[in-house]
């Protein structure tokens, strides 16, 4: 399997979940060998260049942030459109961001970024092999009430469950089932979602939240969706956990093979195990991959 990009420039608009101010994205085409995924941002009119290395991912208010070199400049709300990247079988590729140092929120899911790249389609780069973690032994991080499993396997699958029995009866308990790698695009759909004691939470922490005031996220209250919410699907809840773990598993710049379960995931366990995985000695091996691998169908 050769490396892909895509198919050409395609721009999403929206406004940032964080302050709510306008940012327009341009996914561009690269044919640069083994270069990821980069993106380029511009505040105060300098240009601040961001490459995905799975060394400068951080946690910050229930997102995924990257950080540039000097450790000044975070780009925030990166793990959805990573995760439609990686859903699409995309390596390299030009991110240029324009308006803020945040990806726009828009609906809470991945879907208009996945339409985006299906719009434009993904191509191969010439001359080259996709490169890949071959997970090779079992990995397990159990991180604040996380529990992350990683195992080898010859085909890559990915499968979530959530408990909120607690912290919201309505959410409770849910799970997604095993997932392959050619039906992660169904993922897309499953929106963040948000429910009374965390929306207190966040609120308390910072009064910039703007996200909910545009449909960013599922609303929920302790007896249901809050009127004017359906959900997509009957388990969209753990199907958006999975998204977040796959999206905050290709902040790590690598696309893997195993098989993956994650069981009441956070963005900082996600890093937390990527740390692991990537730290541990003799847990994974790099590889290139076989001509009978698939991309996602565009």
């Amino acid at each position: 399997m050769q490396q892909h990009t895509v198919g050409g420039p395609v721009t999403v608009a929206g406004k940032t979940a964080f302050y709510g101010r306008n940012v327009q994205v341009t996914i561009k085409p690269t044919q640069n060998h083994d270069e990821g995924v980069v993106f380029f941002c511009y505040k105060n009119d300098r240009e601040v260049v961001i490459p995905v290395t799975g060394k400068n991912h951080s946690t910050h208010m229930h997102q995924t942030c990257l950080m540039d070199a000097t450790g000044k400049h975070n780009l925030k709300v990166v793990e959805h459109l990573l995760f439609a990247l990686y859903a699409m079988g995309v390596d390299n590729a030009h991110v240029h961001v324009d308006g803020a140092m945040e990806l726009p929120i828009l609906d809470g899911s991945a879907m208009a970024w996945l339409n985006a790249i299906q719009l434009v389609g993904v191509v191969p780069v010439a001359g080259t092999h996709r490169r890949v973690l071959k997970v090779t032994k079992d990995v397990l991080l159990d991180y604040n009430g996380c529990q992350i499993l990683a195992r080898p396997a010859s085909t890559t699958t990915f499968c979530a469950s959530i408990d909120f029995t607690k912290a919201n009866p309505f959410i409770g308990r849910q799970e997604t089932g095993v997932v392959s790698v050619e039906a992660l695009p169904t993922l897309a759909v499953a929106r963040s979602f948000s429910y009374t004691p965390l929306r207190n939470a966040v609120a308390g922490l910072s009064r910039i939240w703007r996200g909910e005031s545009y449909g960013g996220a599922i609303l929920v209250n302790k007896n249901g969706l809050k009127e004017g919410f359906e959900l997509r699907t009957k388990n969209e809840f753990a199907q958006h956990k999975l998204l977040d773990f796959v999206g905050d598993l290709y902040s790590s710049g690598w696309f893997f093979e195993g098989s993956f379960k994650v069981h009441k995931g956070s963005h900082e366990a996600h890093h937390q195990f990527i740390r692991v995985l990537l730290g541990a000695h003799g847990v994974y091996q790099e590889h290139q991959t076989s001509d009978k691998t698939m991309v996602a169908a565009s």
